[in-house]
């Protein structure tokens, strides 16, 4: 459970991720997905896409671009042993 305070009001919430509450505890981010897409570009565009249309994502999500060599593997690995 989590009291989210908001607007001078209080909500408590359950069923939040670790991520999600530590976020909403500190100033650093801590996101619960990362959406990995092609370079800086995509990123801004994934970016402006979810603050628009899907608020409740954009402060759950993190944009990462790959670079070059990284494409075709695994996100989160170097590639090696593939």
């Amino acid at each position: 459970m989590y009291i989210l305070e908001t607007k001078g009001s209080k909500e408590v919430v359950s069923g939040i991720s670790p991520q999600f509450a530590m976020t909403k505890m500190d100033d650093a981010l801590h996101p619960e997905c990362d959406l990995y897409v092609e370079d800086n570009a995509a990123k801004t565009l994934l970016t402006e896409i979810l603050a628009l249309h899907g608020k409740e994502s954009y402060v759950r999500c993190q944009g990462r671009p790959l670079r070059s060599s990284q494409r075709g593997t695994r996100p989160g690995t170097d590639g090696a042993g593939q």
